[in-house]
């Protein structure tokens, strides 16, 4: 094994919950990374991928499927071209949120005239403390 693997392995923790491999380096815009040994910086999932699966094709990036920039788990890489990755982000942040801000659930929400979801539990929560 390359030496930068083995650090790599060394350094690495798994979530029971997400199976991510989060990795204890320096972060740079939420990517975990490291030195190679010859001087030159390296993204740990482009590591983990590149020894665990193979060499990312050519004109492709590592999708997150996770949505965890700092995982290296090959199994949450997804080879794709660019501007897949960044529709995919986009649709991250875009998301339609599925619980209000205390954890219930929008599926029942009910929307305003103005066409915003409201969560129908805190609203009954606020109707009810407003009435005491």
């Amino acid at each position: 094994m390359s030496q930068p693997i083995l650090r790599l392995i060394n350094r690495m923790t798994i979530d029971p919950l997400s199976r991510c491999w989060e990795v204890s380096y320096a972060k740079s815009a939420g990517y975990a990374i490291m030195g190679d040994g010859n001087g030159k910086t390296i993204r740990c999932h482009k590591l983990a991928y590149e020894f665990f699966v193979g060499p990312i094709p050519e004109g492709m990036v590592l999708d997150h499927l996770c949505r965890n920039k700092g995982c290296c788990n090959p199994e949450h890489l997804e080879p794709v071209t660019n501007a897949e990755n960044m529709r995919r982000g986009l649709l991250g942040v875009l998301r339609v949120p599925d619980t209000c801000r205390r954890g219930h659930t929008l599926l029942d929400a009910y929307v305003t005239p103005a066409g915003v979801r409201r969560c129908k539990w805190c609203r009954k929560d606020q109707r009810t403390n407003w009435a005491r």
